[in-house]
Formats: structure tokens, sequence, C-alpha cells
């Protein structure tokens, strides 16, 4: 599968002997401010989950005459809904769908640990918060073979139909329900049901003070809010195959939405995760500046590959299924640093009605565009695209500020024939410093409010660098 440069897994770089001139003090830099981070008591209340599986990759089975008879993972495509009552405390308790206990606490920048147990034992999971903890996602791969998406929304403490009003941006992610493998008379497969199920798409919804409802998504539609409470909100849509009951789960910011929904009959045969977001009423670079957490979810396009007696042979594709967590930090003009298996730089570009376009350039890997969503408290971007041979779901969430006087400010060095060029995110008031002895620091005065410096070939034998803000 064509790999995104938001799972790129090395850098290809040009060195030379800047890299013996030039020791780069990075990341973490004190500040005299005392930044307000989360405590495990903000994340108390009723969690809405979701969780939404894949395999991890497709195993086919063939016969001597090289024709296939089973995919071991055909079945590996699974849904389901639950709730966790998390207490003020960090202990939770509740059902998803099965019965679960545990604790939560608080791990690194944006990052929930979530230690559970249940009929399966004891787990331990470490999920993306965003800034309002009221969103919280993580993926990962599970030892028998399935790729895990798992989404908390946290309820509102009060809901009604017009706290919903506004603009809603929709983008969804599909596979199918399960694989169905139709055979001969000899047990051979001629024909897979379910391939063409894999799929990306997005829409737009426009919720009334009254709670009636229009939009697109794939095809116009109309509907009501039928009720709304306890993060639960009950819709009717009218489309093309007429009325529709659906379920969306809504945060404690009523800014996101999210519907789980499945079907398998002689018609369909999908899963699929739709995630809608209220569109800020302004949208600027500044208000993207933060440390940001990645969740990356992935589905190949696949096909039947068939010989002349119309049997299955193979899968056309891969036939790995990919999941990552990564991480950037992007600064007040909307440039930023990102840990993406390589280190990656990129800007943000805000757009109206919540639209962000994304650019990301990787050292020896070339660049990308993507077109991400932004939900109105601006705590969570969210991507689902078509990436040429395969399909991919990003959610991207902000963290809050790290506790104690410290700020991240992402700087990365990347060599090249040139000399080093230092990036990082950048703020009004904050620039680079360069010292020789970690004593003295001195103001590279062109980077102020700027975001990248080539260091100098000829220069001392040794400079240190540090990314500083001035002022609070």
């Amino acid at each position: 599968m064509a790999e995104s440069l938001w799972n790129a897994t090395h850098l290809k770089m040009k060195t030379n002997d800047l890299l013996a001139k030039t020791v780069i003090l990075t990341a973490l830099i004190l500040a005299d401010r005392s930044a307000l981070g989360l405590e495990i008591a903000d994340a108390a209340g009723t969690w809405r989950i979701i969780n939404f599986s894949m395999p991890s990759r497709l195993t086919v089975q063939t016969d001597m005459h090289r024709v296939v008879t089973g995919i071991t993972e055909a079945e590996h495509f699974e849904n389901s809904t639950g709730t966790l009552n998390v207490q003020a405390n960090g202990s939770f308790s509740g059902s998803v769908p099965d019965p679960i206990t545990g604790t939560i606490a608080l791990g690194g920048q944006g990052e929930l640990i979530v230690n559970a147990n249940s009929q399966d034992g004891p787990q331990t999971l470490t999920f993306h918060i965003n800034r309002t903890a009221d969103f919280m996602t993580t993926c990962g791969t599970t030892p028998d073979g399935f790729n895990d998406l798992i989404l908390g929304l946290r309820a509102p403490a009060a809901l009604q139909a017009s706290d919903l009003a506004g603009q809603w941006n929709a983008t969804a992610f599909q596979t199918p329900h399960h694989l169905v493998l139709e055979r001969n008379s000899s047990n051979q497969v001629i024909n897979i049901r379910g391939l063409g199920s894999f799929g990306v798409y997005g829409g737009v919804m426009t919720i009334n003070t009254n709670g009636t409802l229009s939009g697109q998504i794939e095809n116009p539609f109309t509907g009501t809010i039928d009720s709304a409470a306890n993060g639960l909100v009950n819709v009717t849509i009218n489309g093309e195959e007429g009325p529709e009951p659906l379920t969306l789960f809504v945060n404690a910011s009523k800014d996101v939405m999210a519907l789980l929904q499945s079907r398998f009959d002689a018609n369909d045969n999908h899963q699929e995760l739709m995630i809608f977001q209220k569109a800020p009423t302004n949208n600027a670079a500044r208000d993207l500046a933060a440390h940001w957490r990645i969740i990356t979810f992935n589905a190949p396009m696949l096909t039947q590959v068939t010989d002349t007696f119309g049997r299955v042979t193979g899968l056309g594709g891969s036939t790995t299924f990919e999941v990552a967590r990564q991480s950037l930090v992007a600064g007040h003009d909307g440039f930023f640093t990102a840990q993406v298996g390589a280190v990656a730089t990129g800007t943000f570009t805000p757009a109206s009605s919540g639209l962000v376009t994304v650019n990301v350039q990787v050292p020896g890997e070339g660049s990308d565009t993507f077109s991400f969503q932004l939900n109105s408290s601006q705590t969570l971007l969210s991507s689902s695209r078509d990436i040429g041979d395969g399909y991919e779901l990003l959610l991207v969430t902000k963290s809050a500020p790290a506790s104690g006087p410290v700020r991240d400010f992402g700087l990365v060095s990347i060599p090249d024939v040139a000399g080093m060029t230092l990036n990082w995110a950048a703020t009004t008031n904050g620039g680079l410093q360069v010292s020789t002895n970690l004593t003295s620091w001195q103001t590279i005065s062109n980077t102020v409010g700027q975001h990248s410096y080539t260091a100098p070939v000829a220069g001392p034998a040794v400079n240190f660098y540090r990314t500083v803000e001035f002022t609070p």
C-alpha cells in the first residue's frame, strides 16, 4: 500500500561534517510561566465508547492448484458501543459492551493511560485526549490479529436540540461487515463479497434551532432531532431509502458527534464510522498553535484475482492494514514539526467553515496535502481520504498544556548539503538562542517570531541552540 507521509518510516538525508560542529539542545525549554494542564477530575463523567475493528492483515489459504480456499481473518471486522462512568479519583466502571472496571491516569502531554480489568484479564491502553477532556481515541493491534480504533466522547451535563444548531462537517471511514467467500462444489472460492465496501467520504449537515436538519453526505437528506439527552442524539433521517433512525454520541463541548453504523443483508455489507464536527466561527493559524497527537487508521484497496475458470487465485493489492500513533507541534504562524515515523515539517492553512489544509514535507520522501475538518473548540482535526491504493482516517487531538513552566517547541534539526536547518513551532514572542558553553546565551535576532534558522558552516567547534519564549 502506498505510504502516507503521516506514516513515513525513515529519512533519506545527506550528511556532512556540520554535525561534528553543532549540538542541538532540543524539545523542552523552561519558560517563566505556569501552564494549566489537565487533571484526572477533568475526565470525570459518562463516556460513550465506540470500538471499530478490522484485520491487521489478511492471510490467504490456497489448495494445490493455487486456488483460494479460505481467508483466515475474513471475520475480523467488528464494531461495538458501550458506556464508561469515570469518577473524579480516576476509577471507572461500565460495559464496552462487556463489563469492565479500572483506573485512568495522565501520561505524557495529551495522553491518558487506561488500566482496565475485564473478563479477558488486565489490559493497559494509551489514549490521546483533547484539551477539553471530552474526546479521546486510541488505536493498536491486538494479539489475535485485530486492528482496533476506539473513540470516547464525554457526555454533556445537559443537552437539548438547540445546543447543536449550526453547520456540521462530516467525515466517514467504511469497511466490510465481513468478507463472504462464495465457493464451488470443490470448496474453492469463486467470489469474495465485501472487497468493494472499503471507502471514505464526507459531507455537510446543518442543524436548525428547532431541531430540523438538512445536508448532503453522498446524497441530499433532511431530518429531525427526536431527542437529545445523556450524551445521545436520536435523529430520523429522510433520504433516498426513506426514514432511517440513527443514534449519535455527542461530547461535552457539543461540537463533536460520532455515529456507528453496521449492516449486513442481501444489499449491504458494511460497517462505518462517521465523525461530525461543528464548524468554528473563526479559524486562524494562531488558534492551532499547540502540541497535537495523531491517530492513523489505514485499510488497503483490495481486489480479487481470478483464473480462466473463474476461481479466485489471490488478492490484488496489499493485504496489510496499518495503525499508528504520532505527534506534531504547531506554532503561531501555522508552521509545525512532526514525528510521523520520520521527522517532518509542514503548515496549517485554515479556511472558512472549519476547513484546514495541511501540507507536509518529509526530507527525502516528498510532500503531501491533506484536507482536515476542525471543531468549534478547535481541539480535534479529522480527515478521511483515498490515498491511491488504500483508505486513511486521521484523528488529531490538541493536547492540554504540559504541567509546570515548560513549553515543547518541537525543535528538530535537518542536515543537508547546504548546512543544517533548525525548525521549531514559533511563537510571536520567542526565538532561537545560541551558546558555546551552556551558560551564556545570545538571541539570534532574525529568529524572533520565526520558525527556522540555517546554522552557518563556519563557526565555533561546538554550538548549543535552544528555543525560548521571552515573556509569558
